[in-house]
């Protein structure tokens, strides 16, 4: 379910500069949207709520509004979680956003704009969910997530952002079962899909898409690193997301990450110094598992390693489940350093909950 919510987003705003926008003769409002989300993903927070007061003056009660409000918060307080002040004005806003599509589809049930805005406000309500590992909030939304998935690649050779929905269908349908067996019957209910296409379709995106652009990837990112086992690769779109937006502290924390893995030390020593100087206690928790890493496979230094990784988990704490990538993390580099002292009952503790916590090979077989 990564980021399942944002293959909704783009596809809208295509839709809004097709539709909505040249039937309001404003073009100027899909620039004003694209300055937005940019100052967002660059977390220019001051910069974005600029730019969404003053589509707020001209369009004030288009769904477009809410949704932006929405998105400032999830990545102004990311990771985002249940106990946060802000959670639950954020999942007002998406509520809202939801009742806002449905409208548009009642007056006109063909409404590419109605469905978009009913697709992706429940895309990123399920998302919220499923990071914070509440899936029974998530399961009454999967059926209409699922058919309106369907729907867009039907409208992908319209569209082009819909290359990035059909793409990662393609590829999720048949990459995760093959990595959790226990789906394989289940899978067979629904569409087929290719994991080669899916890849060909996202890079597709990542090289000519505009809106889908970044989140094509942060997607080949993941895909590569996680389900391909090709940090090489991987970095190829980490670093380019590292370069446009080198103040965004997940796109800065996963570029480190695969550099890391790829054994590129110096490089990473360099991107780890720029997480330092980021805001937040996330990029803080980021930065002292990098430098872990790096003190331990770079510098054999394991009693920094050691007070780097346990610096990461109380820093992880806050953030209850959305930490588990993390936290696996620093469990291996815990379970290395015992084992290096030679407490392998001990190792092997930290070991099974790293494995408890992810399933990424390149995670839990780096021992």
């Amino acid at each position: 379910m990564k980021k399942i919510w944002i293959l909704l987003v783009f596809s809208f705003l295509t839709q809004i500069g097709n539709s909505q926008i040249r039937l309001l003769e404003h073009p100027e409002l899909l620039e004003k949207i694209k300055a937005e989300l940019h100052y967002t993903y660059s977390t220019d927070f001051t910069k974005a709520r600029g730019v969404l007061n003053e589509l707020k003056k001209e369009i004030p009660n288009h769904p477009v509004i809410l949704f932006l409000e929405a998105l400032n918060i999830f990545w102004e307080n990311f990771p985002l979680t249940p106990t946060h002040p802000k959670s639950e004005t954020f999942l007002a806003l998406l509520e809202e956003t939801t009742e806002k599509g449905k409208q548009m589809l009642e007056k006109d049930p063909e409404s590419l704009e109605g469905l978009f805005f009913d697709l992706f406000a429940r895309a990123l309500y399920s998302q919220y969910w499923a990071d914070n590992e509440k899936p029974g909030k998530v399961f009454p939304y999967l059926n209409s997530l699922y058919r309106q998935t369907i729907r867009g690649m039907e409208l992908k050779d319209q569209f082009n952002e819909f290359y990035f929905t059909t793409g990662l269908y393609n590829y999720y349908i048949e990459a995760y079962p093959e990595k959790h067996p226990a789906y394989k019957p289940i899978v067979l209910l629904f569409h087929a899909g290719n994991k080669k296409e899916g890849l060909l379709q996202l890079q597709y995106c990542a090289e000519n898409a505009i809106y889908v652009k970044n989140e094509a990837r942060s997607f080949l990112t993941h895909l590569y690193l996680s389900y391909e086992s090709n940090p090489s690769k991987a970095s190829v779109y980490a670093s380019g997301l590292y370069r446009e937006f080198p103040r965004n502290p997940v796109y800065v924390g996963k570029y480190a990450e695969i550099l890391i893995f790829s054994k590129q030390y110096a490089m990473a020593e360099i991107v780890v110094n720029n997480l330092s100087k980021l805001p937040g206690d996330f990029a803080k928790m980021e930065f002292h598992l990098y430098k872990g890493m790096l003190a331990e496979k770079y510098r054999l230094d394991y009693e920094l390693a050691f007070a780097e990784y346990t610096k990461t988990l109380k820093l992880s704490e806050k953030y209850g489940a959305a930490g588990s990538p993390y936290n696996a993390l620093a469990w291996m580099g815990l379970g290395r350093y015992h084992r290096h002292k030679k407490n392998l009952s001990v190792a092997n503790q930290y070991f099974r909950m790293a494995q408890n916590a992810s399933t990424y090979d390149y995670v839990i077989k780096d021992k």
